[in-house]
């Protein structure tokens, strides 16, 4: 017979930050706050990868697609978490974070800062954390598999929910006012 694998269906673990961050320089810095909450689905990933062989076994790809889509999830819930209104601006402090994940992560800065909102509006910030999620993925998935390459990184750059998420970010954002 076949294998049959389990997969975690257990809520994320919701553990809120207690202040902004004075100090980030990307939401994907290895052994950051999302890289640890990511860690265990990235280990399921990598041990079935490892183990099934057939990459191209119809429900080898679904599993691996549920994986990656409970890192976006994760990705998006500390996302959510750094998003506070009450905390409008903190992006300011960070220096060495890049200005797309500024946009993303620090959205209610747009109230205050007129600049801000103008680069917001134009959206070209989402591709570019897109990319950053699949060069962060790669990176990861590379430390066990050396052949994951070019053609991996358009996969996740391109994911649909990743697209899905920040869309609806971005509505739960305007609903709030931004």
């Amino acid at each position: 017979g076949g294998r049959v694998s389990l997969l975690n269906a257990q809520p994320p673990r919701w553990k809120r930050l207690d202040k902004a961050p004075a100090k980030l320089n990307s939401v994907f810095t290895l052994r950051g706050e999302f890289d640890r909450e990511a860690s265990g689905a990235l280990r399921h990933l990598s041990g079935l990868l490892t183990r099934a062989g057939d990459y191209n076994n119809r429900a080898i790809r679904q599993a691996c697609d549920q994986y990656i889509d409970e890192i976006i999830d994760i990705l998006f819930n500390h996302a959510a978490d750094l998003q506070r209104r009450e905390w409008l601006g903190w992006s300011r402090s960070c220096s060495g974070l890049s200005a797309h994940q500024q946009l993303w992560l620090d959205p209610w800065r747009a109230l205050e800062d007129e600049a801000f909102r103008l680069e917001r509006d134009k959206d070209d910030w989402q591709k570019l954390v897109a990319a950053d999620f699949a060069r962060w993925l790669n990176y990861r998935l590379s430390r066990t598999f050396q052949d994951i390459g070019k053609t991996e990184l358009h996969e996740w750059e391109t994911r649909p929910l990743f697209r899905q998420r920040l869309r609806e970010m971005e509505s739960i954002l305007r609903e709030g006012s931004i």
